[in-house]
């Protein structure tokens, strides 16, 4: 059986791979390259998911966890496309409403539930790309 930490990260991931639209998918595989055409480059969704340290509840050893952490979905954007802040801000806020708050993911016998309601951060300027992070608070007890 996986560790704990792996069917997290694997029930998250199945969310992800689940999101609206047509966008690749940057999930950390080490073989994805960034979408072009002879235009250019093309947009896609990158991921990351920082975990915080599991903090024990009980007393018993072998006792559950609270853990938890963000996943952050970020919408990368080619310059080049020209979007405006509020089509950047729209689209975030799509990729946000797939993760609401309560939602329940499970894998392996391990349940992670969306702790809030995503953040959607303002567009920024990174290198060729407009950047739109979207931030999701999820918690584990496992």
């Amino acid at each position: 059986m996986p560790a704990t930490e792996t069917r997290i990260w694997m029930a998250l991931r199945q969310r992800v791979l689940s999101l609206p639209g047509d966008y690749p998918l940057d999930i950390k595989d080490p073989e994805f390259e960034r979408p072009a055409d002879a235009t250019g480059p093309l947009a896609y969704v990158e991921t990351a998911n920082i975990d915080s340290a599991p903090e024990r509840i009980t007393l018993g050893s072998d006792d559950v966890d609270d853990r938890g952490g963000i996943l952050t979905v970020t919408l990368m954007v080619p310059i080049h496309l020209k979007r405006t802040r509020e089509y950047l801000k729209e689209q975030g806020g799509g990729l946000a409403a797939h993760f609401p708050k309560d939602l329940k993911l499970y894998f392996e016998g391990v349940m992670v539930r969306i702790e809030a309601s995503p953040r959607v951060v303002d567009p920024y300027r990174d290198d060729a790309y407009w950047r739109v992070p979207v931030s999701i608070r999820w918690q584990s007890f496992s």
